[in-house]
């Protein structure tokens, strides 16, 4: 039934597409300009679309040209940023490549000043001659502010303000107060650094509640550390303009 009446759907449209083109052969055949009409037509409608079409090209040419410029732009910028990432990748990897002599050079700090302590100490205990002991102690002095690191600097200058200004403090305050983006106040490290030259005789202090207290510090040792940024100024060291703002900070909390 489905494929009857496509057929006969087939032969209506055929039969009306014959009648209509019959129809309009009788009656356009007697039009002696019939040919004449359509060819000014088909004129007229080519070159309107010829017209589109020189229309659309320049728009299209603008469009494709501030696209052009957008993409230049875009790569000029992703070049810039490539040169300066990989600017920063040479400047990482060069200070990556200091931290192993870095490492090495607080390793043989902290070896020589063990060393020393050490050498101290056994001297002590075998009972010096009371007259070689001065001269032992200004060696000693002259080695610690020989191998004192920045961060054990800065402690034991907030340990002599501190006794100078006969004012208190608690290394957490010292940490907030003193710390800043280039050097860092450690506090376990600063603990251990003041009790360390406590037990040397170096400084006296007194801890209570967390409130500590300088209530001796040997001036011959502050006269040997204090030149430290002078000393390092003079070699071009980058680290004395970091001491100098810490050693500002550490007035100003006693002020």
């Amino acid at each position: 039934m489905n494929d009857t009446s496509k057929i006969h759907f087939a032969y209506i449209i055929g039969i009306l597409l014959a009648v209509d083109i019959l129809v309009l052969t009788i009656k356009w055949g007697a039009i002696q300009e019939l040919v004449n009409y359509l060819t000014f037509a088909l004129t007229l409608t080519s070159l309107v679309l010829s017209l589109l079409a020189i229309v659309y090209a320049f728009f299209s040419n603008a469009t494709h040209s501030r696209q052009a410029g957008m993409l230049e732009r875009a790569s000029k910028e992703i070049g810039d940023a490539s040169g300066m990432l990989i600017h920063s990748t040479a400047e990482l990897e060069k200070k990556v490549g200091n931290v192993p002599s870095l490492l090495q050079e607080m390793g043989s700090k902290v070896e020589a000043t063990r060393v020393m302590v050490e050498s101290y100490s056994n001297k002590f205990a075998e009972g010096a001659p009371p007259e070689k002991m001065p001269q032992d102690r200004a060696k000693m002095i002259e080695r610690l502010a020989q191998y004192t690191s920045n961060l054990g600097f800065v402690a034991l200058a907030v340990a002599h303000t501190s006794f100078h200004s006969k004012k208190s403090f608690t290394l957490k305050d010292i940490a907030s107060k003193v710390s800043h983006k280039d050097l860092a106040f450690d506090i376990d490290y600063a603990y251990g650094w003041l009790i360390a030259f406590d037990c040397l005789g170096f400084l006296s202090i007194s801890i209570k509640e967390s409130i500590w207290t300088v209530t001796e510090f040997d001036s011959s040792l502050w006269d040997a550390l204090k030149g430290r940024p002078d000393r390092l100024a003079a070699k071009n060291n980058p680290s004395v303009e970091r001491i100098k703002k810490s050693l500002i900070l550490v007035a100003q909390f006693f002020a």
